[in-house]
């Protein structure tokens, strides 16, 4: 629901088709999230992390705050630097991941509720060392 758009807008078509190939009753996908302290619009405020490794993968560290439906979701669109901040490069573009959640769960994806007084199911979300298949 919260990723379709996203996925259907900007995927390659690889993507789109494996996406879409899930089945329709699949919980498919978390609302944005933010990192704590981000500041609209400042990419260079973005605190998870994303290192390349070999070709294949990226290593995620990091968190995400006020994630709806995380625990219900089979897909999150997770938006990473690639850079660290102390780079001259901290002007870069995060790169967007498409992140399979139920094969992150317990490798290295972890969920905690935040009890708020409205029902959206909302969550913090960790990543500790979550290896994300690169062509994703």
């Amino acid at each position: 629901m919260y990723t379709m758009g996203t996925l259907l807008r900007h995927g390659s078509e690889e993507q789109k088709a494996n996406g879409c190939r899930r089945s329709p009753a699949a919980n498919c996908g978390c609302r944005r999230s933010a990192s704590p302290n981000f500041q609209r619009h400042r990419h260079s405020s973005l605190k998870t992390f994303a290192r390349r490794e070999g070709n294949d993968s990226y290593i995620v560290n990091g968190q995400k705050i006020w994630t709806s439906r995380a625990e219900y979701s089979d897909l999150m669109i997770l938006l990473a630097r690639t850079t660290p901040k102390t780079s001259q490069e901290t002007h870069r573009r995060p790169v967007v991941f498409i992140v399979d959640m139920r094969a992150a769960k317990d490798n290295g994806l972890s969920i905690s509720p935040i009890r708020t007084m409205m029902n959206h199911s909302t969550t913090e979300v960790f990543f500790t060392d979550m290896r994300v298949p690169a062509e994703t």
